[in-house]
């Protein structure tokens, strides 16, 4: 009996450390991923961290994330192989990146936070896309989560100083995209001003972990357009 319940306890304290470092939640209920709870930077905030993340090349490379910053601006955007949504932001990040690229001082860069994706898969996925940014890849989502991105498809834009004024969804619907939120960003800050809108709780993508997730938006989208 004596070893019956010291089993027993045993068991308790491993399932509670286990829940502690695989299953934690947000007080909404949300998960806050694997290594524990990183809290995300308010609106407002510099991102300052010292994040270093691999890059997709042959071989990969270590990249300093606050070191890849653009002049004027920075576009942090969520990346995923399995996120259909990806595949249709494409050509309208493309249009948005012809006007707010790196002559006007604007750097594009990729997180893939998705925890199961190869690498032979993410790079197959850049090449196919032909993909003007270069993808850090980001499976633990420490940099995803210190930014407040949790869902594939999502955007947050950083001032010349590395503030956080932009966070959310590129536009209002995952199809036809009729209000522009990352454009209108990106056209102040590089103007030098502030953007009116500093976040958008909308989103479209896959959830990180939860691809089942993507699109989950639509119908309220839809009843805004």
């Amino acid at each position: 009996m004596h070893r019956w319940k010291e089993g027993l306890i045993a068991s308790a304290v491993i399932a509670v450390c286990l829940y502690g470092v695989v299953a934690q939640f947000s007080p909404e209920g949300q998960p806050i991923g694997r290594l524990g709870d990183i809290p995300a930077i308010a609106m407002g905030a510099v991102l300052d961290d010292d994040i270093s993340l691999r890059d997709i090349e042959t071989p990969p490379k270590p990249r300093s994330l606050p070191g890849s910053f653009g002049r004027k601006a920075t576009v942090l955007y969520t990346w995923s192989v399995a996120c259909p949504c990806i595949l249709d932001l494409e050509v309208r990040l493309r249009k948005l990146h012809a006007r707010y690229g790196q002559a006007q001082g604007v750097a594009w860069i990729a997180l893939a936070g998705e925890p199961g994706e190869e690498l032979e898969a993410l790079r197959a996925k850049h090449a196919k896309l032909a993909a003007f940014y270069p993808v850090l890849r980001d499976p633990e989502q420490v940099a995803c989560r210190r930014i407040g991105l949790r869902h594939a498809g999502q955007v947050a834009v950083l001032d010349a100083d590395g503030r956080l004024v932009y966070r959310g969804a590129i536009d209002d619907h995952w199809e036809t995209g009729k209000a522009e939120f990352l454009e209108a960003a990106l056209r102040a800050v590089v103007g030098g001003n502030k953007p009116a809108v500093g976040q958008q709780e909308r989103r479209y993508g896959c959830e990180f972990e939860l691809p089942a997730s993507c699109r989950a938006d639509d119908s309220a989208a839809a009843g805004d357009s």
